[in-house]
């Protein structure tokens, strides 16, 4: 009996350090998104995007799209997340202030046609888009006075179940991005502003597989 309450122990000590040092070895990625929106779905952002390998929702379509193997009929998810910042800097003179809002929708759309292995899948989503404007007098003037970058993906996907435990699945990304970037140019030529804009198109591919190795494990 002490033999087994010792493994058992060992066992859970070692469960504890390995959740250690994959906290300690995410936190840089974590702290590093800048522009990224990770978020894409109530479910998935309530779980901490563990949603790789199920598909609650239609989401799957950009987690794994061979999750989409999971889901059957036809389904439409549609939603948005508000982004509210508000950002101070102690400035010499006054406190400068930056508070801004910004709206991200996503759509997705999963079916499976009357097939029994066959899913079909559409995403529409902001998978990178964020804004800030700190104002032609702000503290970082001559570095950025607005920035602005809007990213939209629009992703057709197709899963197929190979057998009850393995499925793969792949989408097609093809993104469209807009930016802007605004400074003041010269301290030395009051009111003199550099304005910057682009746009292009990118396209992308994204593969998944979800392998059911045990009843309880994916």
């Amino acid at each position: 009996m002490e033999a087994t309450y010792m493994n058992r122990l060992f066992r859970n000590a070692g469960c504890v350090a390995l959740a250690c040092a994959s906290v300690w070895m995410a936190a840089p990625s974590a702290r590093a998104l800048g522009f990224r929106n990770a978020d894409q779905g109530a479910a998935g952002t309530a779980q901490g995007e563990a949603f790789i390998v199920q598909a609650d929702d239609a989401s799957a379509v950009y987690y794994n799209p061979a999750g989409l193997t999971q889901r059957t009929g036809t389904e439409v998810m549609a939603g948005a997340y508000l982004l509210y910042r508000d950002v101070s800097v102690a400035g010499v003179a006054d406190n400068d202030r930056m508070e801004k809002f910004d709206f991200l929708p996503h759509l997705y759309v999963a079916s499976d046609f009357g097939s029994e292995d066959w899913r079909f899948g559409l995403a529409v989503n902001a998978p990178f888009g964020l804004a800030m404007d700190w104002g032609a007098t702000g503290p970082f003037a001559f570095v950025v006075t607005e920035a602005e970058l809007t990213v939209m993906n629009f992703a057709p996907t197709v899963a197929v179940r190979i057998n009850d435990r393995l499925s793969i699945g792949a989408s097609l990304n093809v993104y469209h991005g807009d930016t802007t970037l605004k400074f003041n140019y010269s301290p030395l030529l009051p009111g003199s502003l550099f304005r910057f804009e682009a746009d292009g198109a990118a396209v992308g591919a994204t593969v998944g597989v979800r392998w059911q190795i045990h009843e309880q494990h994916a």
